[in-house]
């Protein structure tokens, strides 16, 4: 078993293609301590883009400037069509994560897009939420005032509950919503949760949180996903967030 610093730092130098280094540490993910397994996830959830170029692909490194891309004519035909079939696997790996929960694949083709973030000031918790359609037009925003006592974690679970009831409640009346669904938030700890990589949260407000929203998501009957995202791509999610604190009451915008 390997060390937690010897994983950061071999995850660190990592090449994304198919080598030796990858393999084994896909073969790891399978039997690693779940906080390995966790590291693992964000990995390959912040994995760089592939530089495409004709028909060179050079994969980017981490931590590392991209390969100089070549001619586009190779003087070794068999050899590049090797390399490039390998690059083209390592690419489709990346795009079909075997190593993500279940929960955390996401649907090819349209999807609803949900964003959500909660936090707690003063004692004071409050959330907010914003659910855009497939093209990506905002549907609504939302910002919910949970009162005094809350703590951040709570917020938060909260916030991804009312998200994800508040889309089944759109869908009643709004047959176009009948769509895959991806759901992201800047809490890692409730999407780990919400993707059982990690077990039953302590606190019986979160967990209850938990289950409401599990039922929820059971009665859109379309598959949901659930990944992280820095907080400064979340930035609408925490702008209602902050509206509902200043305003210490629940909050709307309707948009198309």
């Amino acid at each position: 078993m390997w060390k937690l610093s010897e994983f950061a730092a071999f995850a660190q130098n990592l090449v994304l293609n198919i080598t030796p280094a990858l393999k084994s540490l896909l073969k790891l993910s399978g039997r690693a301590h779940p906080s390995l397994q966790a590291m693992l996830v964000d990995l390959m959830q912040y994995r760089p883009k592939l530089l495409v170029q004709t028909d060179r692909v050079a994969p980017l490194t981490l931590g590392m400037e991209a390969p100089p891309v070549g001619p586009t004519v190779p003087e070794d035909p068999e050899g590049y069509k090797e390399l490039f079939t390998d690059m083209w696997e390592a690419a489709t790996a990346l795009h079909n994560p075997l190593h993500l929960p279940p929960k955390a694949r996401f649907q090819k083709g349209d999807a609803i897009h949900v964003q959500f973030d909660g936090g707690s000031q003063e004692g004071h918790g409050t959330g907010g939420f914003v659910i855009l359609n497939q093209h990506g037009t905002e549907i609504v925003r939302v910002g919910r005032y949970y009162g005094a006592g809350r703590t951040n974690n709570e917020a938060e679970a909260f916030a991804m509950r009312d998200a994800v009831q508040c889309l089944a409640k759109l869908r009643r009346t709004r047959p176009e919503l009948e769509l895959p669904v991806r759901v992201f938030g800047d809490s890692q700890l409730m999407i780990r949760f919400i993707t059982h990589l990690y077990k039953r949260p302590t606190r019986h407000t979160i967990y209850w949180a938990l289950e409401e929203t599990r039922r929820a998501d059971a009665s859109l009957k379309q598959p949901v996903a659930y990944r992280h995202v820095t907080r400064d791509a979340n930035s609408v999610a925490d702008d209602m967030a902050r509206r509902a604190l200043e305003a210490q009451g629940d909050i709307v915008f309707w948009g198309g």
